[in-house]
């Protein structure tokens, strides 16, 4: 493709989110966040690679490896079995 200098989209999708995306570190694969939890997406397609059940999300981050994924919420966990806690 020659370079014409405008920005061309690469893959187009309608409401790929209802909040925000997060870019992985090396560009691979997409986070979506929605109102049920957070959506991986990539490969040549971009296909949905996985789901997360995380009720509000607010923030996502990827290791620098891409090997994990880590999400916030405010909300407390619905069952127990969803408490996890972590002294920092």
């Amino acid at each position: 493709a020659k370079a014409t200098g405008k920005e061309e989209p690469v893959y187009q999708r309608q409401n790929w989110t209802e909040s925000f995306v997060q870019w992985s570190p090396k560009g691979t694969c997409i986070a979506t966040v929605h109102r049920q939890g957070a959506a991986l997406w990539g490969g040549p397609e971009w296909a949905r690679l996985q789901r997360f059940a995380h009720p509000n999300t607010r923030l996502i981050d990827f290791s620098p490896d891409e090997k994990y994924l880590v999400c916030f919420s405010l909300q407390e966990p619905s069952h127990p079995r969803e408490s996890a806690q972590a002294n920092l």
